[in-house]
């Protein structure tokens, strides 16, 4: 299994104030890529049996709202094309993903 987070920015530094809509741009996205359901104020979605996505909201130390971005698959190569796709069409939104983990299980 391979998963990785990315975090949800704004390409603008100087809006973060956009970050809290980020989700619903998000959700809007990801039904071209599969079928989200909300839960919450996180998202899931799976474009394949064995590939999910899981978009969440956490506050950081600053006590700021992060929007986080997680993707896993047993297929490393479905992976990236799936991180491809959501990070294109976040950019179109105006906003930027950058890499905040990675997992790697041999299960």
């Amino acid at each position: 299994m391979f998963k990785v987070e990315f975090t949800l920015l704004s390409s603008d530094p100087f809006n973060m104030s956009r970050l809290p809509y980020a989700i619903e741009s998000v959700e809007k996205e990801l039904s071209d890529i599969c079928a989200p359901i909300k839960v919450g104020a996180s998202i899931m979605c799976s474009p394949s049996k064995d590939s999910l996505i899981v978009v969440y909201t956490a506050f950081n130390e600053s006590k700021q709202l992060n929007v986080y971005v997680s993707v896993e698959s047993l297929d490393a190569q479905t992976l990236v094309q799936i991180v491809d796709k959501i990070n294109k069409k976040m950019r179109q939104e105006g906003y930027v993903m950058t890499l905040s983990r990675t997992f790697s299980n041999s299960a």
